[in-house]
């Protein structure tokens, strides 16, 4: 008989967002809509576990199925995700889809292999920094990666998704915000004011509902198998851990 039509995969990477702190793992406290519709309407994981607590090699575990062992990427900005690694993108590109990501932050950018099997990759992070003439306007922070928010992750792809006809396609999108510093745009900072580090994953969220919205209006998101994880989690004070990337606890894992 004639083949079925091959679904189109959106994956979503939460940045730094801990299970604890979503509406459909009992936060009462937050709102988080949209993954709560994909939790109700989908399939929810309870007990899910990050390989290490830090971006670029979890991600790489993500996009390759691999340990870090495995894949090689041990840290971020030290270790390059090497060509011999066969990605998620690079699978689903032979298979004839079409295939694009785009990340908001320095750890998952090209230079470090992120971009294998892309036809579209967008890592270009420092537009709001950046003057008429596209001179670096603002200087570089010491203490944090240059990033961009989830709504311009989404900009970079909404036009090739447009332009799509009829090839399924793999979108990858990696919202950054709930990593530190903790700076959501309003109205996140005066909803959240009390608590900004939800206020990040509250707003990463609504960005998340307004690109289902935008897949829905394209005729694509009944086709599209939707998958959001995060990356790890953060210490937020556990363990003695502010942040994450050293320690392997629960709260970061």
């Amino acid at each position: 008989g004639p083949q079925p039509e091959p679904w189109n995969v959106l994956l979503v990477t939460f940045d730094t967002t801990r299970a604890d702190r979503i509406g459909s793992y009992g936060n009462d406290r937050i709102q988080t809509p949209a993954l709560d519709g994909l939790a109700a309407n989908g399939i929810r994981f309870a007990n899910a576990v990050s390989v290490a607590p830090i971006t670029a090699p979890s991600h790489s575990t993500i996009l390759t199925g691999l340990y870090p062992t495995g894949h090689g990427v041990r840290d971020n900005g030290l270790f390059v995700l090497s060509e011999q690694n066969r990605t998620l993108a690079e699978i689903l590109k032979d298979r004839g889809y079409a295939t694009a990501a785009a990340v908001g932050a320095f750890p998952v950018i090209s230079r470090f292999g992120f971009d294998q099997g892309f036809d579209l990759f967008d890592d270009h992070l420092t537009g709001m920094y950046e003057d008429y003439l596209g001179e670096r306007a603002v200087p570089k922070q010491e203490l944090f990666f240059d990033e961009r928010r989830a709504a311009q992750v989404n900009e970079a792809v909404i036009p090739w998704l447009e332009a799509r006809q009829d090839e399924p396609f793999f979108l990858w999108l990696h919202y950054f915000d709930p990593h530190q510093p903790f700076e959501p745009p309003p109205p996140y900072d005066q909803l959240y004011a009390d608590d900004l580090y939800d206020g990040e994953i509250a707003y990463a969220d609504s960005r998340l509902g307004h690109m289902l919205d935008q897949l829905k209006r394209l005729g694509k998101l009944e086709r599209t198998l939707v998958v959001m994880t995060a990356d790890h989690g953060e210490g937020l004070g556990e363990h003695n851990e502010v942040t994450h990337a050293v320690l392997a606890y629960d709260s970061t894992l």
